[in-house]
């Protein structure tokens, strides 16, 4: 009987593995998962670092929405004759990093490179969207047609492959001056 109880209770913790492994939807190390294509964490990380010290505003949950986008919006740049290469991206990150104060030399990771990609088809998308404005609209379809799930580490997917920072966990709270302070009272 013990060894049955045991063989029981063996499979209850391998059907509950099971289970969360299923609703983790994330690959291990992967910041986020597009169509099946990982994001690596480290690829998110290394981006950061390459881009924060000459660019405003970049956040985790921003180069993260960029990375996910990134290739949607070049494949719609390219099917309308305005395809970015990693030359022209390279040659947009040295431009825009010689006028933030560095050196003008630098190599960038293949993360950085989609940013600039990004930031070059986007430009292009929004000048052939003042001729024929169902252009954005083909970008957005085609945004919201993205199976996109993301490490609720790095926030939360929203509209368009959009990335919401991330929420505070329900469990993890602040004291706050109207937050009670619990007392207790030593027994004899």
């Amino acid at each position: 009987m013990a060894k049955a109880a045991r063989l029981g209770a063996v499979a209850v913790v391998l059907a509950l593995g099971a289970t969360l492994a299923g609703c983790s939807a994330q690959q291990p190390g992967s910041a986020a998962v597009v169509d099946g294509s990982r994001i690596p964490t480290s690829e998110l990380q290394q981006t950061m670092t390459e881009l924060s010290p000459f660019f405003q505003n970049v956040s985790n949950s921003a180069v993260l929405s960029v990375l996910i986008q990134e290739p949607t919006l070049s494949a719609v740049a390219a099917e309308h004759g305005k395809g970015v290469s990693d030359q022209q991206a390279q040659d947009y990150l040295t431009q825009a990093v010689a006028q933030n104060g560095g050196k003008g030399d630098e190599t960038f990771s293949q993360g950085s490179l989609a940013v600039a990609r990004y930031s070059l088809a986007y430009q292009a998308i929004q000048d052939l969207a003042t001729d024929d404005a169902s252009v954005n609209d083909e970008v957005a379809k085609k945004l919201d047609a993205l199976d996109v799930k993301v490490n609720p580490r790095f926030g939360t997917i929203a509209d368009h492959g959009q990335v919401d920072d991330p929420k505070p966990w329900p469990w993890l709270t602040t004291a706050t001056e109207s937050t009670p302070t619990p007392t207790s009272t030593p027994s004899k």
